[in-house]
């Protein structure tokens, strides 16, 4: 509900007002009138308002006084001025201080009906930016803005928990291709409903974290539904979802799920739905047992010999029955991997760039193309190939060798610029790389596995003591890790169940 206060001085203009605002549109609420800008002003700093309609010429406080008032310390609420006086000046007065429209009295009800439509269009899309932003905060694990109640909202209700990656043609990731980013933002909006859904875009990297109410029916089928929407686009889409509904305060948590779920049961070069094991369309994640190992054996071999004609028409053969029989992502890189490590050898590189080749392409055309590109410069120039890590190209498996590295090492106390001796880059781009790929610096990651690996402590340990659950999760300090539990759980280790 829009709630709307009209500061209008003749009480017969001001009853003409309220009732033609009520009856147009049920939206709008006409909670508060006032007769000056004194009072409105009182209202104002007392009251929830959206939408201020308000006279120019009034005794006890004019209407200008109390529009710059609104542009100075309420912006955020919508002006509309009723005057009674078509001069330019009072018009290029109310304009300057933000006003949305202005209207004659005595007022048309069919251009007070196009503006509130005006108002209501820029009050959903207000209300959708701050949803958005309390949501993006509990993602990034932030402090909320003080008493808005988007955060009770979101705490109060129940969740599912949706992960989209849009990846488009020539290698442009849906995130930066504002076609895609309109179609399906409002096809997330047109679906699920703009009140009862919460998204937000990861720049560049083309994924959108959607939160959903456990008010909708059959999210499954809404998110199939998004599915068509987005087929006449030229790409491909792929959503996984959680089998039930979560906390908002798990969302951090979760989410890092739903993204190994993408990783593991995207369907290659096909948009596509995962949920709790079901897949729209089925997948098939093995590969072995669709080749002959004869076959196999030759195409490494033809590899090795340096016969790459030999490898590309053996390559098609594979590559046509993979997508005949919709293998995931991750069948297909284990696929490539074993064939480039019999055919030239492993290497981080090697591997990265297979990691690359997969999930940087969404068509089986681009794919062999890139694999062919690789085959050549190991069978050429393997020099080209060697372990420098310098390239771009390495840099999301340098990001998965970090995930694991933290993964592996979270009980001892890493240092600063460990990583960076590690894995030979300067801290700077390391924590700016893997954000970008992972969401968290490396710091919030290890702090993110810390706390969860406490929290299994506790549940599977009741009786555990809380400084030996900081000891094994690599804090020394126990006071510390207690102000760096309550603070990411919200309760404090011994409160805990």
């Amino acid at each position: 509900m829009i709630n709307v206060l009209v500061v209008e001085d003749e009480p017969p203009i001001q009853r003409m007002i309220c009732k033609a605002i009520s009856g147009i549109d049920q939206d709008f609420r006409v909670r508060y009138t006032a007769y000056n800008g004194i009072q409105a002003r009182r209202i104002l700093e007392a009251e929830e308002v959206d939408v201020v309609f308000t006279d120019i010429m009034m005794i006890g406080g004019d209407g200008i006084t109390l529009l710059q008032y609104l542009h100075e310390n309420r912006p955020e609420i919508q002006t509309v001025v009723l005057s009674g006086y078509d001069k330019f000046e009072y018009a290029k007065q109310a304009y300057k201080n933000g006003v949305t429209d202005y209207l004659l009295k005595p007022v048309n009800k069919t251009e007070l009906r196009d503006i509130l439509g005006v108002l209501k269009t820029q009050y959903n899309l207000r209300m959708r930016n701050r949803r958005q932003e309390c949501f993006k905060c509990l993602l990034d694990g932030r402090t909320m803005p003080e008493n808005s109640c988007f955060y009770d909202e979101l705490l109060s209700s129940p969740w599912y928990l949706l992960l989209i990656r849009v990846f488009g043609r020539d290698g442009v990731k849906g995130g930066q291709n504002p076609e895609s980013r309109e179609l399906l933002e409002s096809g997330l909006i047109r679906i699920f409903g703009n009140g009862d859904t919460v998204f937000q875009t990861s720049d560049g990297a083309g994924e959108y974290v959607v939160a959903v109410k456990d008010s909708i029916p059959d999210v499954k089928a809404k998110a199939l539904e998004l599915l068509a929407v987005m087929e006449p686009w030229e790409g491909v889409i792929t959503i996984a979802g959680l089998p039930g509904t979560c906390r908002a305060q798990d969302f951090r948590q979760h989410l890092l799920e739903l993204r190994i779920q993408i990783m593991t049961e995207s369907i290659y070069g096909k948009s596509c739905y995962s949920c709790g094991g079901y897949s729209c369309p089925p997948h098939d994640d093995m590969w072995e047992q669709d080749i002959k190992t004869e076959a196999f054996s030759a195409m490494a071999a033809s590899l090795k010999a340096g016969d790459l004609r030999g490898v590309c028409s053996r390559l098609d053969v594979f590559l046509k029955e993979f997508e005949e029989k919709n293998k995931t992502c991750m069948a297909i890189e284990n696929f490539m991997m074993e064939f480039l490590e019999r055919g030239k050898g492993s290497s981080h590189s090697v591997r990265a760039s297979v990691w690359n080749a997969v999930y940087e392409t969404f068509s089986y055309g681009e794919l062999k193309e890139r694999v062919f590109r690789l085959a050549e410069r190991l069978n050429g120039q393997d020099e080209d190939m060697a372990e420098d890590g310098n390239s771009e190209e390495a840099m999301p498996q340098m990001v998965v060798m970090i995930e694991q590295y933290l993964m592996d090492n979270y009980q001892r106390n890493i240092k600063a610029g460990e990583l960076s001796m590690e894995f030979g880059f300067v801290s700077e781009y390391i924590s700016r790389i893997f954000k970008k790929y992972v969401g968290l610096s490396p710091s919030r990651y290890l702090t993110k596995i810390r706390m969860e690996k406490a929290c299994q402590l506790i549940k599977s340990h009741p009786e555990i003591q809380v400084k030996e659950v900081a000891d094994q999760v690599g804090y020394k300090d126990i006071h510390y890790f207690s102000k760096v539990f309550r603070k990411e759980m919200g309760v404090w280790p011994s409160e805990y169940k």
